[in-house]
């Protein structure tokens, strides 16, 4: 949910307007064709739900002045105690992006719609970054394959999704 990035030297915030049901259209595309919308779940639609809407700004993470999260301010007050707390090495902020990338995959997440959520244009992309995690799913599709050989609901796809 937390959708601050650097673009170039500025700040993008995520606004209550990029939310829409279960689907958040990310600001700060780099090109058109990386628009990127993730669609989240059950309980990140229930986190989203749960902060406190402000009637002074329309950003959804905001900071006492309504402004945008400084993301300085926050790594070092936030993420980084964040991290001490659990046990965990210290790593950018960044790398946030990539453990939603590798956890998708191995929830299933077929590589082109992950592509999509990423904002990569291309899908090549993707499997070029995450090759290592596509290659660990040979099981996974093999019974996924099995599934929907036999015909039931549980792989079936949205009709836009169909080859």
């Amino acid at each position: 949910l937390c959708a601050l990035e650097l673009i170039g030297r500025r700040s993008v915030a995520l606004e209550h307007r990029h939310v829409d049901g279960d689907r958040v259209f990310l600001p700060g595309a780099k090109t058109a064709g990386s628009r990127r919308v993730v669609h989240m779940t059950e309980r990140g639609v229930a986190a989203y739900r749960s902060v406190p809407r402000s009637i002074t700004t329309p950003l959804v993470f905001h900071g006492a002045r309504g402004g945008p999260v400084s993301w300085q301010n926050w790594r070092w007050d936030v993420w980084y105690p964040a991290l001490r707390l659990a046990g965990l090495s210290q790593r950018p902020p960044y790398a946030l992006r990539h453990t939603f990338a590798v956890m998708s995959l191995r929830a299933g997440v077929p590589i082109h719609d992950l592509a999509r959520e990423l904002g990569h244009a291309d899908v090549s992309r993707t499997y070029r970054t995450y090759a290592a995690w596509v290659d660990e799913m040979g099981p996974r599709a093999a019974n996924l394959r099995e599934t929907w050989a036999r015909g039931t609901d549980a792989a079936r796809q949205p009709e836009e999704t169909r080859l």
